[in-house]
């Protein structure tokens, strides 16, 4: 059980949006938020970069609430995506948290049946299952070319052991209590990028979070090859920054286990790293094996 002391908010939940210019997107991502069958919620709209006269053009376009929203608008150098979320937890007040990214969609269900669980479960966080969505550019708007589970293979929860290895859900289909954020000190600055996998390695190795089956979410990729010009794409056009970043998470995590003498949870993000490597290479070699088995 999550013990936890209630606040008084205006909102019970607040949505943190970060963006970056990409109105296209924008719209998509508030209209999102403006279906949600459950209405007490609070939008911080954190703009890193955009105009933000553009984005009060287009809050009143589509009929928005001004009182249901703040924009914090900020110019950060290089990546700021763990800077802008401190920045919105800190500037707001509410129980419950959800991370809505610009680009990313949820279905209309996703804040009422989230919510609902957690609150029935006593938990820390709750997970829905999401959907992968590819995307184009087709020079005049981006186009869905293909649409499926999200590690469909993930039906019964998150396994630990595989989140380890690597993120396995989005930030998009999770909600949480506000006090895990500040139980876990904030997110980390010096590790953007992976600030969601971070967060993710703490709440699932202190707590049991429950699964809605239900497909509740929607991320969103696109193909950096054809796409609209200053957009991109963390988990399609991958760089070394992260791998630089991964690798810092979990020397981190293994160095505070050293330093409190037990095994614990950088042990566990280095094996799954390490069962993971070995994994790709035996599936790689059983290819060739087959491969091989199928000529003639």
């Amino acid at each position: 059980m999550f013990s936890f002391s209630r606040k008084n908010a205006k909102a019970e939940i607040i949505i943190i949006m970060r963006s970056s210019g990409r109105a296209w997107l924008l719209k998509r991502a508030l209209n999102s938020v403006l279906m949600q069958k459950y209405k007490n919620w609070h939008l911080m709209l954190m703009n890193d970069g955009g105009e933000e006269i553009e984005i009060r053009d287009l809050l009143k376009q589509i009929k928005f609430p001004f009182e249901k929203v703040t924009i914090t608008s900020a110019s950060f150098i290089g990546k700021a995506n763990a800077r802008l979320l401190n920045m919105a937890l800190r500037k707001s007040c509410s129980e419950y948290v959800a991370i809505h990214d610009d680009d990313d969609t949820w279905d209309e269900n996703f804040l009422e049946k989230t919510l609902k669980k957690i609150k029935e479960e006593n938990s820390a966080a709750v997970l829905s299952s999401c959907w992968q969505v590819t995307e184009r550019w087709n020079g005049v708007s981006y186009v869905e070319v293909k649409k499926e589970i999200y590690n469909s293979w993930q039906t019964a929860g998150v396994s630990l052991f595989r989140l380890a290895e690597s993120n396995t859900f989005a930030p998009i289909a999770m909600l949480y209590r506000r006090a895990i954020w500040k139980k876990f000190i904030a997110y980390p600055e010096d590790i953007d990028g992976l600030e969601d996998w971070w967060l993710a390695l703490k709440i699932f190795s202190t707590y049991e979070v429950p699964f809605i089956n239900d497909v509740l979410a929607s991320y969103h990729l696109r193909d950096s090859d054809v796409a609209m010009p200053g957009d991109t794409n963390f988990t399609i056009s991958a760089s070394k920054y992260y791998a630089l970043v991964d690798n810092k998470i979990r020397n981190r995590l293994l160095i505070e286990d050293l330093r409190r003498g037990q095994v614990g949870l950088g042990f566990l993000v280095n094996m799954a790293k390490a069962h993971g490597q070995i994994f790709q290479k035996i599936h790689h070699l059983e290819g060739i094996v087959n491969k091989d088995r199928k000529q003639p």
